[in-house]
């Protein structure tokens, strides 16, 4: 049953995120393009988690636009009470609690990849922008890591434009937490036997040591 838990568990948050971060880049955007106050609030409401997305729907006009609402506070609903019943089954039918090693290792890793990543791609985003608009202050800032996407979203009057701060802030700010957090474990439980090879002038050098 864990194992099942485990399953549930991400797929419930995979779902989540995604269905979310796809919604409310959607909200901000047509806060954009909204044409009227009503319709401005309808696409705000995007930005709510699971009951926003039904608020919403009541004040799309085009059946499109109500039933992409409807699914997605559907999808939103799945997903959290996927993510709630996965973590309840972890948490009961868990016979072997996981080895704080192997959580440190996994947070360190994911934290990493999901930080570099995250400043590579603002840096190639920003970097094409301020080639096209000099000294723009908005891009400029998403230059900075971590606290650049919240720093940049004072700086513009677009909503996509802060939703895409504020998501890029939330993103490097989880990731640098995640990667603590894997540092901090890793360094409290370090490996009971540890391997590491140095080169020498007539070839090399194998060290082995061990925590009793």
């Amino acid at each position: 049953m864990a194992e099942e838990g485990r399953i549930a568990l991400a797929v419930g948050v995979a779902l989540g995120a995604s269905t979310y971060t796809l919604t409310s880049a959607t909200g901000a955007a047509g806060m954009d393009q909204a044409q009227s106050k009503t319709e401005f609030n309808a696409y705000r409401m995007l930005l709510l988690p699971v009951a926003g997305p039904f608020v919403a729907s009541r004040a799309f006009k085009r059946p499109l636009g109500r039933g992409a609402a409807i699914m997605s506070g559907l999808a939103q609903t799945v997903a959290l009470g996927t993510t709630l019943t996965g973590a309840l089954v972890v948490g009961r039918y868990q016979d072997r609690p996981p080895k704080p090693r192997k959580v440190g290792e996994a947070l360190f890793g994911v934290g990493v990849i999901w930080l570099g990543a995250s400043i590579i791609g603002a840096t190639v985003v920003a970097g094409t922008r301020l080639n096209e608009r000099p000294g723009d202050p908005f891009f400029r800032r998403l230059l900075i890591p971590v606290v650049g996407g919240y720093a940049a979203m004072p700086a513009t009057d677009k909503y996509i434009q802060k939703w895409g701060g504020a998501f890029l802030g939330t993103l490097q700010t989880a990731a640098l937490a995640s990667t603590v957090a894997g540092l901090t474990i890793m360094r409290r439980h370090p490996r009971r036997f540890t391997a590491m090879a140095l080169p020498t002038m007539v070839g090399a050098r194998l060290s082995l040591a061990g925590r009793f």
